[in-house]
């Protein structure tokens, strides 16, 4: 039968979903990044700014002039980006092309419109203007004399109300997922995960006051006045803040992806436990006699017929289960472990009584049902009701299983036929199959082995992650230009303090010690709140899961989450190069005569 575009949709939102989210994310990035690259611009510009006002020129016209620049680099950016974009949808897509798929015939066909391209190329201009507007409003607020004169300053007033309104976000975010009805989890989950993301942002200048104090302490004996100059320069530190917030951002999404891959892949391969077959065999007439031919066959030891219905409607739920397998009582359980909670031989015995179903977990909480309640069925039948039994929990077809007896699938759903027959050997799977193809000749029949089916699978959910993880390790590289910028900004506000420490004797080496002993704590502190963020985060993921029918466990790594800490000391290492050369050849003079 033709697939409705319902179940395509249905199925592909499986898909969507994350790539959505990410998008979210490498725009929060994107919008961070442009904000302190135009933090870095007006900085460095407001001597020739103060030069423009002072001969004259008005503040609507030096603003014109930075919202024009703006513009600029959201024309270029859009234009850029619509073309490159298209060169990774390619690669994207021929990333997820497995073998198998080149084998029979499949081709990239790559799907985008002229309103596909002009939306995201004026998502670039938007992005480009509205994160540009901070920058230019507070340049537009000082005075020419304040200017001239350099007397402009940053003050960071004390917000004892931010810290409270962190951790309110925080624990709404833990609390608000396992509360959410099926309909409402996606809306609710990325809701949670951007007041997460947000709330990092409340805390974390509280909590780096109590890094701070630790670390001043800690300092003096391993790096001794260098490391306690540190310290205390990354106290109330903008820029470091700003740092920790990209640093998280960019760890919790690497973090989130590959304890994701991790666990699909891991939970996959437990489905394959549940299956008990060495051999499917696909055939479209399969009855009892195939059953027997196929057991006559050298190395088989058993046969099973599996009748299969696919994309069943659930009556009044708008929804419907993906497979229904019909079970024969005498021989499933040969084939199948579903863990089934409960007595199974009773549970698969009372399948016979009536019209009775086992559900797994996963479609119990999508269609929020209990052991005894009803569940009515559109069959070619008519409208069937069947009562639910009991559960069972398997990853078989995602989750979404469920078993009767095959006398009431025969007769509801017109089921002739078996789908396919499964087979157990006693001799290698390889060579068994051989001697199949050899028995059926030239009819049309589909062969695999178990082996051949996991591996297909693995490798098709190894492709999807491998751009999953591309995206995120695209969004750590775009966050590092924006560690990069925060760095310069630090630069050039600290240039007079920097030559007063030089001025009473601080040496170059002293300097870029420093400097890099900043990084550092920053780049610790910023992969510790990231790892915490993305552990968070995590704790959202299976409740947005289960209501895209993915009921899948998170498997957490002790030695990712380690390696999430220690990556954020090493991207602002590497960033804080260009700082930290730039501060050991300044000249004390010309700081001082800048300031």
């Amino acid at each position: 039968e033709v697939i409705p575009i319902e179940d395509i949709k249905r199925n592909t939102s499986q898909f969507t979903t994350p790539f959505m989210m990410m998008l979210l994310l490498v725009l929060a990035i994107s919008t961070f990044i442009i904000f302190t690259s135009f933090r870095v611009i007006t900085a460095e510009m407001l001597p020739i700014i103060g030069t423009f006002r002072s001969l004259g020129a008005t503040k609507k016209m030096t603003d014109f002039v930075l919202m024009a620049q703006s513009l600029i680099y959201g024309i270029l950016g859009g234009l850029i980006g619509c073309v490159t974009g298209i060169g990774i949808l390619y690669l994207m897509a021929s990333t997820l092309l497995t073998e198998a798929d080149k084998i029979a015939g499949f081709k990239i066909n790559l799907n985008y419109t002229a309103i596909n391209l002009m939306a995201a190329f004026m998502l670039a201009i938007l992005l480009a203007i509205f994160s540009s507007l901070i920058p230019i409003i507070k340049v537009s607020k000082i005075s020419v004399k304040d200017i001239v004169l350099n007397t402009v300053e940053s003050t960071n007033k004390k917000q004892p109300w931010k810290p409270i309104v962190g951790v309110i976000l925080l624990t709404l975010a833990y609390i608000l997922p396992p509360l959410a009805p099926r309909n409402l989890a996606i809306g609710v989950t990325m809701f949670s995960c951007l007041a997460a993301s947000n709330s990092i942002e409340f805390i974390v200048p509280a909590a780096m006051n109590v890094f701070i104090k630790i670390f001043e302490k800690l300092y003096l004996f391993i790096f001794g006045s260098e490391g306690v100059l540190a310290a205390k320069n990354l106290r109330e530190n903008r820029s470091v803040l700003n740092n920790i917030s990209l640093l998280s951002m960019g760890i919790s999404a690497i973090l989130i992806i590959n304890t994701m891959s991790v666990s699909v892949i891991k939970e996959v391969g437990n489905a394959y436990r549940d299956m008990n077959y060495d051999i499917e065999l696909g055939i479209g007439d399969g009855d009892k006699s195939t059953i027997r031919t196929v057991e006559r066959v050298e190395g088989v030891n058993q046969a099973y017929g599996n009748t299969v219905s696919r994309g069943i409607e659930v009556v009044g739920k708008n929804d419907q289960i993906q497979i229904i397998l019909g079970v024969d009582r005498l021989k499933f359980s040969n084939f199948f472990d579903f863990n089934l909670e409960g007595n199974q031989e009773e549970l698969l015995k009372e399948l016979d009584d009536d019209r009775n179903i086992i559900i797994t977990n996963a479609l119990a909480y999508k269609f929020d049902l209990k052991k005894d309640d009803y569940i009515t069925l559109m069959t070619k039948k008519g409208d069937r009701p069947y009562k639910v039994i009991g559960f069972m929990n398997t990853l078989y077809y995602n989750g979404q299983t469920a078993l009767i007896s095959d006398r009431y699938q025969k007769s509801d759903m017109e089921v002739k036929y078996f789908n396919e027959i499964l087979i157990k050997t006693y001799k290698p799977s390889e060579e068994v199959l051989e001697n199949i193809k050899d028995q059926f000749g030239n009819r049309n029949i589909n062969l695999m082995t178990m082996e051949e089916m996991e591996k297909l699978n693995m490798e098709g959910n190894a492709n999807v992650f491998k751009i999953f993880n591309l995206f995120s390790y695209f969004t750590m590289i775009i966050g590092i230009f924006g560690v990069l910028n925060n760095f310069t900004i630090s630069f050039i506000e600290r240039k007079r303090g920097l030559a007063m420490m030089k001025s009473v004797g601080m040496s170059k080496a002293q300097t870029i010690k420093m400097i890099f002993i900043e990084a550092l704590t920053g780049g610790l502190i910023g992969g510790l709140v990231g790892t915490v963020s993305g552990l968070v985060l995590l704790h959202m993921i299976p409740y947005m899961m289960k209501a895209l029918d993915m009921d899948i466990p998170i498997h957490y790594d002790v030695k990712m989450i380690l390696l999430s800490v220690l990556s954020g000391a090493l991207v602002t290492l590497i960033a804080a190069i260009s700082p930290a050369l730039k501060s050991s050849k300044m000249n004390i003079i010309d700081a001082i005569k800048y300031e």
